[in-house]
C-alpha cells in the first residue's frame, strides 16, 4: 500500500511538470502493484490509462512492460485474442534485443495461454520447459513468469493423467522461487490443490496450515 501511495504521488508529480514518460512509468508501476495484489480490474484500468501515453512515446522498455503486464490481465478476463497480440509483440522484442529474460517471459506467457485455451498437453509441456530453462538462468529469477510456466506444465501433466510427474515439477518450482515468499506461497497453494484432487485431505490441511503461517506477511 505504501508503494501504491508513492506511485500515485509520482504520477501526480509527473503530470504537474508535463512529463509524459515519467507519468507512463508511474502508471505501469501502479499496474504491476495491482497485479501483485491480484486486483485485476484495477490493473486493467491502470494499463488502459498508460496505453495512450506509451503509444505516443519512443520508449521500447515501456512497451515491453505494457505487453508483459497486459497478457495476464487479458488472460484473466478471457480476452485471449488480445492477449495473443501482446504476446506476439513481446516475443518480437525478445528476438530483436536477443534478451533471454524477455524471450523466457514471452515463452512462459505462451505456455499459460496454450493451457487456458486447452491446447495439446504435449505442446504446453514443451513450451513450459523451454520457458523454465530460459528463466532459471536469469538473475534475479523472474518469479511470476516462472510460476506461470510451472503452473501450465503441471496442469498439462494432470490432463495427461501423469500424476506422479507433477510433484517433481512443484519441487523445481519451489526451488526456483526460493527467494520469493509470495512465490513460495503460490507453490504451496498448487500443492494443496493437488492433494485435494488426490483425496489426501490430511496432507492438504497440513499444507494449508503451513500456508496460513506464511501468508501473514504477504500482500
Amino acid at each position: 500500500l505504501r508503494a501504491l501511495r508513492l506511485l500515485n504521488q509520482a504520477e501526480e508529480l509527473f503530470d504537474s511538470i508535463h512529463d509524459p514518460r515519467g507519468r507512463s512509468w508511474a502508471m505501469l508501476g501502479r499496474a504491476q502493484a495491482q497485479f501483485v495484489l491480484d486486483e485485476y480490474a484495477l490493473m486493467r484500468h491502470a494499463l488502459s490509462e498508460a496505453q495512450g501515453l506509451v503509444d505516443r512515446l519512443d520508449d521500447q522498455q515501456a512497451r515491453r512492460w505494457m505487453h508483459d503486464l497486459s497478457i495476464p490481465a487479458l488472460r484473466f478476463e478471457g480476452q485471449f485474442d488480445e492477449a495473443e497480440e501482446h504476446l506476439h509483440a513481446l516475443r518480437a522484442l525478445g528476438r530483436r534485443w536477443n534478451d533471454r529474460r524477455v524471450r523466457g517471459t514471452a515463452t512462459a506467457h505462451e505456455a499459460a495461454l496454450r493451457h487456458d485455451l486447452g491446447q495439446s498437453p504435449a505442446d504446453i509441456i514443451d513450451t513450459a520447459e523451454t520457458a523454465e530453462a530460459l528463466l532459471r538462468r536469469t538473475e534475479p529469477s523472474s518469479a511470476y513468469p516462472l510460476l506461470a510456466a510451472y503452473r501450465a506444465h503441471s496442469g498439462a501433466l494432470l490432463r495427461q493423467g501423469r500424476w506422479a510427474d507433477v510433484d517433481p515439477v512443484f519441487d523445481e518450482a519451489e526451488s526456483a522461487v526460493r527467494n520469493d515468499p509470495a512465490g513460495q506461497a503460490r507453490v504451496l497453494i498448487l500443492r494443496a490443490r493437488l492433494a485435494l484432487r488426490r483425496g489426501h485431505d490430511d496432507h492438504a490441511e497440513a499444507l494449508i496450515t503451513d500456508l496460513a503461517g506464511r501468508a501473514k506477511g504477504l500482500p
